[in-house]
């Protein structure tokens, strides 16, 4: 019979140790975490509004820039070419541009062939490829690109000579290597479909000013 009650009361104390609460007792002995803290409202920094109504009232407009275009001179070499100069010795460059003095073609069904002529006038000459062309030019420093106008080039002062010579060549002795002119076809056909996905204002927004540069090309020859 003691046997038995002692094992009862053993029994006892251990469903005791195991109930909820003696967890709660032991978890409560670890500390809170400590509270977030909380900015108030009143204490939260003012930042200044703009005093106007921004969208209404546009900045009034600034001074015009003054555009000062030294005097140019003109003359005439013995070749005949009419020469338009402009100096200014604030840096030492110099820059050309040799126009074509043409009548105005209609280019009808090959529109485009014009500016594609004038690609391909530096891209290779009877004395010089194409690679020879850019390595000789970027040994230079200097630029070179050509038109339906005519070529534009520029450099320091020091390396002027060589350079004309080689605008020179591009201008007199072209070759219109077959290979350029079918990447220069190709280049053309790819613009042309790529204005085929233009949404249509922006198309017309595009031709037009392409059509006004064009205008403006050759208004200056």
């Amino acid at each position: 019979m003691k046997k038995i009650l002692f094992s009862i009361i053993s029994i006892s104390l251990l469903l005791a140790a195991c109930s909820p609460k003696a967890a709660d007792k032991t978890s409560s002995t670890k500390p809170a975490p400590s509270p977030t803290p909380t900015v108030s409202a009143s204490k939260a920094p003012k930042i200044p509004l703009p005093t106007g109504d921004v969208r209404k009232n546009a900045p009034a407009p600034g001074n015009a820039p003054m555009v000062q275009i030294g005097k140019a001179e003109t003359f005439k070499l013995e070749n005949g070419l009419t020469v338009i100069l402009v100096e200014n010795h604030k840096l030492p460059k110099v820059s050309y541009r040799i126009f074509v003095d043409k009548d105005p073609v209609l280019e009808k069904d090959a529109a485009g062939y014009l500016d594609m002529v004038g690609e391909l006038l530096s891209k290779g000459t009877t004395t010089r490829t194409k690679p020879q062309i850019d390595e000789q030019v970027d040994f230079l420093g200097a630029s070179l690109f050509s038109d339906a106008n005519g070529v534009n080039g520029g450099c320091l002062s020091k390396h002027s000579d060589r350079l004309l010579e080689i605008m020179s060549d591009v201008l007199l002795n072209p070759v219109f290597p077959q290979e350029e002119l079918d990447k220069s076809k190709k280049r053309a056909e790819s613009g042309l479909a790529s204005q085929r996905t233009m949404p249509t204002p922006l198309r017309e927004m595009w031709l037009r000013y392409y059509a006004m540069g064009k205008t403006i090309l050759t208004a200056k020859t």
